[in-house]
């Protein structure tokens, strides 16, 4: 039994693609108008109603630096796992290299490969 192998061979032109993005304008105006457009939201503009409230603008009112201020009658922590929370929240960057210097010190030395992960360019 022999076997017929044939091969088609298609070649695009990088025109016809380009052909698919041209501008095709189908109305030239005969002239233009050279006077320009003096701001057409002015004309659309227009004023609150009397009874519209303008006493804030989600701006606070100005307070003045409280310089006797009590931080013991801040509520900071509302309970003991909100407390871990923040403080691990806070002090996550610092527990990690605490814990891999504690890796390091002691089971890293015998076992080098555990925590170790390939990353980027050392496939």
């Amino acid at each position: 039994m022999s076997t017929t192998t044939t091969t088609d061979t298609t070649r695009y032109a990088a025109h016809s693609y380009l052909a698919d993005y041209e501008l095709h304008h189908s109305n030239h105006p005969s002239a233009s108008d050279s006077r320009p457009n003096s701001h057409p939201d002015a004309q659309l503009a227009q004023r609150n109603p009397p009874q519209w409230p303008s006493n804030y603008r989600r701006i606070p009112p100005y307070r003045p630096i409280n310089r006797d201020l009590d931080q013991s009658q801040r509520r900071v922590y509302t309970t003991t796992g909100e407390r871990i929370f923040l403080f691990v929240m806070f002090t996550g960057v610092q527990v990690n290299a605490d814990i891999n210097r504690l890796w390091n010190a002691t089971g890293g030395r015998l076992a080098q490969s555990v925590f170790q992960y390939k990353i980027g360019g050392e496939w």
